[in-house]
Order: C-alpha cells, then sequence, then structure tokens
C-alpha cells in the first residue's frame, strides 16, 4: 500500500486547519454522513469540512463456483475519508478517498486476507440548484470522477452524477431523496442508485435518521437493497460524532454494517 499517500492524506486537514479560525457561535456543522445518501446542503464560502469514519461490512461470499456454504467476506473501512470546501454560496468542491482490507472467513477462521488498499480518488462537486423556495424542496447536483491516482484495488475509473432533494414534512421531519446513475470499472459498466431518508433532532445536539438505499447495476442479478439508520451528536457547533449500522435485504446485500465517525468544520 501506498503508506506516504496515505500518511498525506490524514495531515492535510490539520495542517490547513490551523489557517482557519473556529466560530463557537457559527451555525452547527452540518454533513453528508453517516448516511448513503447525500444533502442538498453546501458548506460555508471559504471553510473546510472534514467527515471521516470507520465501517465493518460483513456478506455472504458470491464467488463464482462457490462450494464452501457459510464463507463469508468481510471488509474493513478504515477512513472513508471526505473533505469539502465551499468555493461559493451555492457550489462546494469535495475529495474522497478510502482505506480498505477485507478478508474470507469459513466457521470462524480466516481462510483468505488481502492487503490494506487503497481505494479509488474521487474529486467531485456539489452545486446548489434551489434553496427556500416555498414552492420547492431544496435540489442539488452532485457529481464524481474517480480514478487510479492513490488507488490499489484495480477497480478503474468511474464517474457518477445524482440529483439531491431535501424538504420538511410532518413533525419536523427532514426528507432527502437521491437518484443517480454511475459509470464503473473503467466507465465500461452503468449502475443506478436511489436513497430516501428521513431524519428528525431529538435535542438541540443528538439527532437521528433512517433510510432505505439501493444500488441497481445492468445485470439484475446483483442488485442492492438495503436499510441503515444512526444517531449523530453534536460536541460543539463544529464538531460532530456519529454512529449508524444496516442490513440488506436482497442476495447481494451485506448481511450486516456498522461504523462510526468524525466530522469537523474549520471556518
Amino acid at each position: 500500500m501506498k503508506l506516504k499517500y496515505l500518511f498525506i492524506l490524514f495531515l492535510i486537514p490539520l495542517f490547513i486547519g490551523q489557517s482557519f479560525g473556529q466560530d463557537a457561535n457559527q451555525n452547527p456543522i452540518i454533513t453528508d454522513r453517516p448516511s448513503f445518501g447525500t444533502g442538498t446542503a453546501i458548506v460555508p464560502l471559504g471553510a473546510l469540512q472534514l467527515e471521516t469514519g470507520f465501517q465493518f461490512t460483513t456478506l455472504n461470499s458470491s464467488i463464482p463456483g462457490n462450494v464452501a456454504p457459510g464463507l463469508k467476506f468481510e471488509i474493513f473501512n478504515f477512513n472513508n475519508t471526505l473533505l469539502r470546501y465551499g468555493i461559493s454560496e451555492k457550489i462546494e468542491l469535495r475529495f474522497t478517498q478510502n482505506v480498505t482490507k477485507s478478508r474470507f472467513r469459513l466457521d470462524g477462521q480466516t481462510t483468505e486476507a488481502n492487503e490494506t488498499m487503497l481505494s479509488p480518488t474521487a474529486i467531485g462537486t456539489k452545486i446548489n440548484l434551489v434553496k427556500d423556495n416555498d414552492d420547492l424542496p431544496d435540489i442539488s447536483f452532485l457529481a464524481n470522477v474517480g480514478g487510479q491516482v492513490f488507488s490499489d484495488d484495480g477497480s478503474g475509473s468511474y464517474l457518477d452524477a445524482t440529483i439531491l432533494l431535501s424538504n420538511t414534512i410532518f413533525n419536523d421531519f427532514g426528507m432527502d431523496v437521491n437518484f443517480g446513475t454511475a459509470w464503473l470499472n473503467g466507465l465500461s459498466t452503468l449502475s443506478y442508485q436511489y436513497a430516501f431518508g428521513l431524519a428528525r433532532s431529538i435535542s438541540d445536539k443528538l439527532g437521528f435518521y433512517i433510510e432505505s438505499y439501493g444500488i441497481l447495476p445492468e445485470d439484475a442479478r446483483f442488485e442492492e437493497h438495503n436499510i441503515n439508520g444512526g444517531l449523530n451528536y453534536l460536541l460543539n457547533n463544529t464538531t460532530q460524532v456519529d454512529f449508524y449500522g444496516g442490513t440488506g435485504f436482497s442476495k447481494f446485500s451485506p448481511n450486516i454494517f456498522i461504523g462510526f465517525g468524525f466530522s469537523k468544520i474549520f471556518q
């Protein structure tokens, strides 16, 4: 694994953060994690936001010709990092990088383990199209392009584009809806994705969400449909922690995934 790049990835937000003043009276941080879907909110102009966390996933192995019933595939995502920077009141730039390790398990024993890898680097943007319109939900557009800049997994380049909708509905629930398309594996395969989530504040510091989402590749045999939920807690207006978990209800969905994360805005 390219450890020097991993080291740099962790240090960049720390060095940049030293140049931003912290205002305890600013509006509370709004994050895109930990849900699969993405909200419409843009980070403020000139602000840098770090969102990172850990996730563990286990699923039934889908190796063609698998003759070992009970074989599981486990994935440890040690650092699913997203950096967001506001370049205007309506546009933010985004940088994504994941660090993962995987293994096969059978009857409590590891049968094969893969090296820790960097997954494809993604650079993207989120653009706010509609905000605070009484007749329409908030609407944003999200696009990312990924490749092998810091990657070890050989999955090739990809491109995605998603429409994001957010609105407030009954009893002060926030509703997020996403519809998107992705071109994967060196842009050779097409996939669609959706997400529908509800969120609500329990107190000034604690909130929760529940969400259904799915991935629909060209080959319908590999469809994923999942549900997850979690909690987020504000340590202060600039810092948030979260915890979440979920499961799938289709053949190629995860059996279970759990995770936790940390987010910080420098402004």
